[in-house]
């Protein structure tokens, strides 16, 4: 980012927070990683607030919205509904082919994100991590989920099929676009596939007197109504264990954790899911002649008055 300066190469040894291997505290998440960040981060402190975080939201999810990609992906949805629908006798959607609204990540959720980069999980501390600190002038470019959304369909094998329809759309000529598919399969029993499309845009400079590029990851869920439900009771251990890490008895082994029936309910329904959408391709298998002879044999039928 332009006018911004650069960073300490490292962490303030004085900062207060866990005890690291090097002896050197970590930072808790809180007041203590937002004075660290102060300290190590060289530019205008106002970057680093929360308001500054949210007027660059807007102004990224803005510009996706008005993107002709997404536009374009609005236009096309009915064709590839209507692709699926004829080539596997079954609907792509529950409802209506339409755009899926836009969600935008907390800043609290965010500040999380970037101390789990540059403290909690930074195997280097003190030092930075591989890539370098996650600060104002990197950490739009670096996140993956700012803005993001989700396709809900009804079976497994219309995951890939709305997944891989993004990516081709967004590498077309016209559009140029990043993009790339990630096959999410988590141990809490989580399933979907996650298009990344990056998304130019402007921002104004801190002060107003200027514009200053940048870019950002949007991700896409795409997953199936039964693994929305579950992902939904999930989630909140999910977001639990990632800031505190894992619990002391695995929920597996918890008797009484409520935890361990939403990981059970996952993988029981992630297996239930395989299991239609074989016998659903069995179905479709059956050849032409099998049909033909159908067809035939209700036809003498009918011709013998049967």
């Amino acid at each position: 980012m332009a006018g911004v300066t650069q960073l300490l190469r490292k962490a303030d040894p004085g900062a207060n927070g866990a005890q690291s291997a090097t002896g050197i505290e970590r930072p808790r998440l809180g007041d203590e990683y937002l004075e660290w960040l102060e300290r190590t981060w060289q530019g205008d402190t106002r970057e680093l607030r929360e308001g500054r975080y949210l007027h660059q939201q807007g102004d990224l999810r803005q510009a996706f919205e008005g993107s002709t990609y997404w536009r374009e992906v609005s236009t096309r949805l009915h064709d590839w509904a209507n692709d699926y629908s004829k080539q596997n006798e079954a609907l792509l959607f529950q409802g209506a082919p339409a755009l899926p609204k836009l969600v935008n990540k907390p800043w609290e959720s965010f500040l999380s994100r970037t101390w789990r980069e540059n403290v909690h999980g930074n195997q280097n501390w003190p030092d930075p991590p591989p890539e370098g600190w996650w600060t104002p002038d990197n950490w739009f470019e670096r996140a993956w989920d700012i803005v993001r959304t989700r396709f809900v369909v009804r079976y497994m094998d219309g995951v890939r099929t709305v997944a891989e329809n993004l990516v081709a759309c967004a590498e077309e000529r016209r559009f140029k676009r990043y993009a790339r598919i990630d096959q999410e399969a988590k141990q809490d029993g989580y399933y979907a596939f996650h298009v990344y499309v990056r998304q130019p845009f402007e921002v104004a400079a801190i002060d107003y007197d200027g514009k200053q590029g940048r870019g950002s990851l949007i991700e896409i869920q795409v997953m199936t109504s039964l693994a929305e439900v579950i992902s939904g009771l999930t989630h909140t251990y999910y977001e639990a264990r990632r800031v505190a890490g894992p619990a002391e008895t695995p929920p597996l082994w918890d008797e009484e954790s409520d935890e361990a029936d939403a990981i059970t309910l996952s993988q029981q329904s992630s297996a239930l899911e395989r299991r239609v959408w074989e016998l659903r391709k069995r179905i479709r298998a059956r050849t032409p002649v099998q049909k033909s002879s159908r067809r035939a044999r209700r036809s003498t039928k009918r011709l013998r008055g049967g």
